[in-house]
């Protein structure tokens, strides 16, 4: 019986120049230099039957603690898998998640806390067939309650959580489809001034999310492409206010295309559109997209001016160009703006949100270290202030610029001998 155990860490400090980060910068605000740092530590451990994960934390930016600060680790991963039968596994515990190009599930590396779930996880996996499926379950509470408590409405979090994804791989793995339905339920808040907290639970209200995904990607064909789909319906916990009956049910939609083109074994063109939905001034429904526990950052530019959708729906319309070279990397995209309907801030006129430009370089320096810096610059217009909330401000150049460091060694791996 094989047994195996490793040891890995993980060094990485993040300078960033904010002129611009997520909103421009008005001249009588000065550009921030921040520098924001993250370490890990984890355990591996995998056998015939189980495996198992522990990953400690620790995130700060530098100069938020003093010289001698009582900053405690926090656990990212902490997880078990039990192989039920040779295709069947169960995971329990504290684990990240990400499918399908970190539209809906992400780790969301980029960040220095990432993001996990306490949940479990059934994993039905077939590699010959080319098939998988996945089902999630996850109930959530603010403390050790003996009577269902108040779940904080600050949190935005999930009561309970439920999803289905199923994945199929056909034509030798060329052709990749997957379909997901997630079921979020969240907590029901009355406002109840009858009592000392001043609120009380009253139920629960759902939010779903469904949707496919279709890849073509084959190395011998100098084309690949990318459709994803997605609806949500019920209701969104960015609208549910103190009387339920009040909210307008939720019917949204997300649509995205890409298509990338080898040049030669050096380069790379692609480009592509994410539509996001929003809400029209005549809408009876909530038609704004909610992204969910998705990456900001890998989607809609790197300047993330757009993390928060605005309520009319956003469209991104981009193309790159990507380079490598051995261990050199570099890629520039430019993205263009709009919004899905005319916008409805005042200081708004029409749907154009500007446009950004990013550029990125990753070098591997050695197998365990990496450098990558970018820089991005948006072109905001009289639209993008209005909704930025610096209309009619004199504003800096919005740019924003990074370099970071990463350090992944292997500390220590042991594996037992088989027996003969």
């Amino acid at each position: 019986m094989s047994q195996d155990f490793s040891l890995d860490a993980e060094f990485r400090p993040r300078a960033e120049l904010r002129s611009g980060f997520q909103k421009p910068l008005t001249t009588a605000q000065h550009p921030n230099m921040i520098v924001l740092n993250r370490t890990r530590l984890g355990a591996s451990y995998s056998g015939e039957r189980l495996k198992a994960r522990l990953t400690l934390q620790d995130s700060r930016i530098w100069g938020a603690t003093d010289l001698a600060p009582a900053v405690p680790l926090r656990v990212f991963e902490a997880w078990a898998q039990l192989m039920l039968a040779q295709r069947l596994s169960l995971t329990v515990g504290r684990q990240g998640l990400a499918y399908d190009y970190n539209r809906l599930f992400a780790i969301c590396n980029w960040t220095i806390d990432g993001k996990s779930h306490d949940l479990a996880l059934l994993r039905f996996a077939d590699a010959d067939l080319g098939f998988r499926a996945d089902l999630g379950l996850a109930v959530n509470n603010p403390n050790d309650a003996l009577a269902r408590p108040l779940y904080n409405d600050a949190l935005k979090l999930y009561r309970h959580l439920e999803f289905l994804r199923v994945e199929q791989q056909l034509f030798d793995k060329k052709l990749k489809t997957s379909a997901m339905f997630l079921s979020e339920g969240f907590q029901k808040i009355v406002v109840d001034t009858a009592i000392a907290a001043g609120k009380r639970v009253d139920g629960a209200y759902g939010r779903y999310t469904m949707g496919a995904n279709v890849e073509l990607r084959d190395k011998d064909l100098p084309v690949n492409a990318l459709i994803t789909a997605y609806y949500q319906f019920g209701r969104s916990p960015n609208t549910m206010m103190s009387n339920p009956a009040s909210q307008r049910e939720l019917g949204a939609y997300l649509l995205a295309a890409k298509v990338g083109c080898s040049l030669g074994s050096a380069f790379g063109l692609h480009v592509g559109a994410d539509l996001y939905s929003g809400t029209s001034a005549t809408a009876e429904a909530d038609n704004t997209w909610n992204k969910l526990y998705g990456s900001n950052h890998s989607h809609n530019g790197n300047i993330e001016y757009w993390r928060s959708l605005p309520q009319e729906g956003l469209l991104d319309v981009f193309a790159g160009l990507s380079a490598k070279h051995e261990r050199l990397g570099a890629d520039v995209v430019f993205h263009l703006f709009r919004s899905q309907h005319e916008l409805r801030t005042p200081g708004c006129v029409g749907s154009d949100l500007g446009s950004e430009l990013d550029l990125t370089v990753q070098f591997k320096l050695v197998p365990d270290v990496t450098i990558e810096g970018g820089w991005s610059t948006y072109l905001c217009n009289d639209n993008t202030m209005a909704i930025k909330g610096v209309a009619g401000q004199s504003t800096r150049f919005a740019h924003w610029a990074y370099v970071s460091l990463t350090i992944k060694p292997q500390l220590f791996s042991y594996k037992a001998p088989q027996a003969d």
